[in-house]
């Protein structure tokens, strides 16, 4: 309501003087703004946030079977951007193993 009144230009009934008006408009202002702009700097962060883990989910759905190698679990990190994958790999020879290789930090999927 307070900033709405600030854009409609609501008169100050109380107040008298002009110069003390404008203060107590200038006060409102910079009380208005402190409080704005943390809410829109971590908003923004939490949007980035929700961003890159979906992106991650998209990305980690479409490695889960990759040429034979096999996902066994995933680990995403939003705060550092970043992605860790442990793989199954079937190698191709004369006896079948499995060996177990890490694809670590897939950085800034957007």
């Amino acid at each position: 309501s307070v900033v709405t009144s600030q854009f409609l230009k609501f008169p100050i009934r109380t107040l008298g003087d002009e110069g003390r008006r404008a203060r107590v408009n200038r006060w409102i202002t910079i009380v208005i703004i402190l409080t704005i702009t943390p809410s829109i700097y971590f908003g923004y962060l939490l949007v980035q946030k929700e961003r890159f883990t979906t992106s991650s989910t998209r990305f980690i759905r479409a490695v889960s079977l990759y040429e034979g190698n096999f996902l066994l679990s995933s680990e995403v990190r939003p705060e550092s951007r970043s992605i860790t994958l442990p793989m199954l790999r079937n190698e191709r020879g004369g006896a079948r193993t499995n060996r177990l290789f890490v694809i670590v930090s897939f950085v800034s999927i957007v």
